[in-house]
């Protein structure tokens, strides 16, 4: 009986949750946009609009990784609730599943590459911070970062994509 009390009680934190993420990344890429773009210059030539989608994105794959890592939920749960917030996603663009999917695969291509970096094993949490950093800035610069001032962008916007959002659903 408190065993089906407290999972009723975690489902419906969980749907709540998915409710709010995709308003919550909406706020998350507003705020973000002038703040950075006053402390990295290179940001001071991209567009507002390109910003919200790939900062979107790279954000909607964080908290897809965190609601996949979660313990003690079955996987029909965790579709449901993918369902959920990707009702919202589509209505805001309904071509974000392409981009979505890339920025997966350069995800997983790039922490593939970097397991074997002495960096990643002193400190692993940048692995996934920089995964999705690196795509969302390779995107805003329509070419792979190169140039040092570039590059310092991948780990600032990285972490500010995961830190909230790869725990969002514990």
């Amino acid at each position: 009986m408190i065993t089906s009390i407290f999972f009723s009680a975690r489902r419906k934190k969980l749907i709540k949750k998915a409710e709010l993420l995709f308003p919550a990344i909406s706020l998350l890429s507003k705020t973000m946009f002038f703040e950075l773009q006053e402390k990295f210059p290179t940001l001071k030539t991209i567009e507002e609009k390109e910003w919200d989608f790939y900062i979107r994105i790279g954000t909607l794959w964080a908290a897809t990784i965190g609601l996949q890592r979660l313990k003690n939920i079955n996987a029909r749960t965790k579709s449901s609730l993918g369902a959920i917030y990707g009702h919202s996603v589509n209505d805001w663009n309904n071509n974000w599943n392409i981009a979505f999917k890339e920025c997966g695969d350069c995800f997983y291509k790039t922490i593939e590459k970097s397991e074997k970096l002495e960096e990643y094993e002193i400190n692993p949490k940048f692995r996934i911070s920089d995964a999705i950093g690196l795509w969302v800035v390779k995107n805003l610069l329509h070419h792979h970062p190169e140039k040092q001032e570039e590059m310092n962008l991948i780990r600032p916007i990285g972490l500010l994509l995961t830190d909230e959002f790869l725990q969002w659903w514990d």
